[in-house]
């Protein structure tokens, strides 16, 4: 049994700062906060799953907090969903209707008073979403125990440490978002919530913690002065271009490369500095199967998949989480090579799109690419490639440099303009997109 970090937090840190941002909150408020939260769902009956579709930050976070002490599963929804979808999600798990307008905090509620709060292995807490990247999303079911054991490992492993501070720059409907709370309330340090501006954020607040992706780091990198100030940023959602990992050297940025998932609560392996190949954190079990993927266990791996009103577990006999993810395990550093499940075939040739994405990103001014498959009469599928560029490019040159690093039948037929408004571009969108 561990006791809640937040009320560990509160007693020993009081006046400390857990967010800070357009509105703060020491340890102290925010346990106040959680209690005033608490008190509002104590007629909520225990394993009761509750949602949530709050733009609020804090709200959120205090509502996390609340349904964990109180027994309570909570549902993280993408409030950016029509209602229609959200709603089909809220039948499916059997949830009540999602808190969408915050509870505002009240600096003169007196909380009743409550024993000390412990969470234990099985305490449930939260559904989560898949990314869905390039198969349907899935909704997977974490314990407390899973985000806590994650956190650890990352903290150590990145020296998260009291008086750091992350920018929460992921959502907090993924988990990404999620372990960004978990790691600063085991820190002791503070969450610095955004404003629309990133750079500003930068400029304007302490933060020494950035987690972000490939567009995120390309649109900051234009500022290297914002970034040579931080410990550690984070880059993860898919493979970087060589150029933006070499732009990142040159400028002697810490840079960490991530590889994770939703199902092993956020984090797997990272890098160290500017470096390729992946150290798998502390809390987790790597291994490679005869097909080359990678197989996952560790204290941070999810309970299962939340199907037909009951968690299916995802482990195979020998008690692994087969990823779907390639890669290859060399003096216990870990490098992925793509996705078993993005491979197609092509006049009888197998294709693996993130070797033709590796080769495109290495081209200047190609700052990220995705290639998909799409049908052809005579070859069965043939690779498209999706690509973003800084500037206009010379297709006649871009086939020459691609005849000389890939055989004829790996060189995409076409190349469109990658867009996308999320945080990363989705593989199924863009194969639909060929489709219509």
């Amino acid at each position: 049994m561990h006791k809640c970090p937040l009320q560990e937090n509160a007693l020993e840190n009081p006046d400390d700062y857990f967010i800070e941002g357009p509105c703060s909150y020491t340890y102290s408020q925010f346990e106040s906060y959680v209690r005033q939260i608490q008190d509002l769902l104590e007629d909520y009956q225990e394993g009761q799953v509750i949602a949530a579709a709050t733009q609020n930050p804090p709200f959120f976070i205090a509502l996390l907090i609340a349904a964990m002490r109180e027994k309570l599963i909570l549902f993280p929804i993408n409030f950016r969903l029509p209602e229609d979808e959200i709603n089909k999600k809220l039948n499916e798990i059997n949830a009540l209707n999602p808190f969408k307008d915050q509870v505002a905090f009240d600096p003169s509620f007196k909380a009743s008073p409550k024993d000390p709060f412990f969470y234990s292995k099985d305490a449930l807490i939260t559904y989560l979403m898949t990314s869905g990247t390039s198969s349907a999303p899935k909704i997977c079911m974490h314990t407390t125990y899973n985000h806590i054991n994650s956190a650890k490992a990352s903290n150590n492993f990145l020296r998260y440490e009291k008086d750091d501070a992350w920018l929460l720059s992921m959502p907090l409907f993924h988990v990404s978002g999620i372990s960004l709370i978990f790691r600063t309330l085991l820190a002791k340090a503070t969450l610095i919530l955004p404003t629309k501006n990133q750079q500003s954020d930068l400029e304007n607040f302490p933060i020494t913690h950035l987690s972000c992706v490939n567009t995120q780091l390309q649109r900051l990198i234009a500022s290297p002065h914002l970034l040579k100030k931080l410990k550690v940023i984070l880059l993860g959602g898919g493979a970087p271009s060589s150029s933006l990992i070499e732009k990142a050297k040159e400028l002697q940025l810490p840079l960490y490369q991530t590889y994770g998932l939703t199902e092993l609560s956020s984090q797997v392996a990272t890098s160290k500095k500017c470096e390729t190949p992946l150290c798998p954190l502390e809390h987790c079990e790597v291994q490679i199967d005869k097909d080359g993927q990678i197989l996952l266990r560790g204290d941070s791996l999810f309970s299962g998949y939340y199907s037909n009103q009951k968690i299916e577990p995802a482990l195979n006999k020998e008690g692994w989480f087969e990823t779907k993810d390639l890669g290859i395990l060399k003096n216990e550093h870990l490098t992925v090579t793509g996705r078993a499940d993005n491979l197609f075939i092509s006049g009888g040739e197998n294709i693996q799109p993130e070797e033709i994405e590796a080769k495109l990103q290495k081209y200047p001014g190609i700052t990220e690419a995705i290639v998909v498959p799409k049908k052809h009469t005579e070859f069965g599928f043939s690779p498209i490639a999706f690509i973003k560029v800084e500037d206009s490019f010379n297709a006649a040159h871009l086939n020459e440099f691609l005849q000389s690093c890939l055989p004829k039948f790996k060189i995409p037929k076409r190349f469109l303009p990658l867009e996308y408004d999320s945080l990363k571009p989705c593989r199924k969108t863009l194969k639909q997109s060929l489709k219509d």
